[in-house]
């Protein structure tokens, strides 16, 4: 596994501290100890813990497209990046790196958002569109990876940006896959949601999305990429569903076989 967080200002301005980057990273480090990296720029930092499995060599992050305009930080794998590698290879995408996060960059480049539908993975990413300003956090269908959010508001976290602790920082968001890391933040205020927490102990996940603790209420744009087909229309003889649940498996197991060795995410 590994660990992204970040924050991101709702207007062109001051960089989030480094410091505080740094303080969020730091509280996630057991998630990724081969690496650290951060990406400062007006209005928005990034950082990423890292525990490298594929392209150990050159998959550091935060990753930027090839122009700099789109920079990504991704915690999971994409099991069929090969396959999309060589379909964005073919309409004329350089790529960099041999990680298989770097095709989320291009896929965006392609379809926008849309690239969501095109992945098949367990990951949680933020991506940030510097043309657009515009930050997008996603996470697999199923919730596998994890990502946390929370509303800055203007002026109370004069500590997160720079150049000073006096300078009031404009209204934003931070997200991290901790909720330690969010914790870290100057001035937060978070309370425990107890229904939240009910359901937690009770299902070993949260319903809803709720959360265990309830930061500033958030205004956000939010969407969901994916959502369960609901059940057929009629139940298919026992013989005709492990006939069709054969070749799914054999799909299944081929797009797994990804990674170097065990334990991998």
């Amino acid at each position: 596994m590994c660990g992204i967080c970040g924050i991101a200002f709702a207007v062109d301005g001051p960089s989030p501290s480094l410091e505080v980057l740094n303080a969020m990273c730091q509280e996630m480090a057991h998630r990724g100890p081969d690496g650290r990296g951060v990406h400062q720029e007006p209005g928005l930092g990034l950082g990423f813990q890292r525990l490298a499995i594929i392209g150990r060599e050159d998959g550091q992050q935060p990753l930027g497209n090839e122009d700099g305009s789109l920079y990504l930080v991704c915690n999971g794998e994409i099991y069929n990046h090969l396959e999309l590698r060589r379909q964005l290879t073919r309409q004329g995408h350089v790529f960099r790196t041999h990680s298989d996060v770097e095709i989320i960059l291009h896929l965006y480049e392609e379809e926008g958002a849309g690239c969501l539908d095109r992945l098949r993975g367990m990951f949680a990413f933020a991506l940030w569109d510097r043309r657009r300003r515009s930050l997008l956090l996603a996470r697999d269908r199923l919730g596998i990876k994890p990502l946390y959010y929370m509303e800055i508001r203007p002026g109370r976290t004069g500590r997160l940006s720079r150049p000073g602790p006096e300078t009031p920082a404009p209204a934003g968001l931070a997200f991290a896959s901790e909720i330690k890391a969010l914790l870290s933040l100057p001035e937060v205020q978070a309370v425990p949601d107890l229904r939240a927490l009910h359901a937690y102990l009770t299902f070993r996940y949260g319903l809803g999305g709720r959360c265990v603790l309830r930061f500033q209420r958030h205004t956000r744009k939010r969407r969901s990429a994916w959502d369960h087909p609901g059940s057929a229309p009629a139940s298919p003889a026992v013989a005709d569903f492990f006939a069709g649940l054969r070749p799914c498996r054999g799909a299944a197991g081929r797009v797994l076989r990804v990674g170097p060795g065990p334990g991998r995410g």
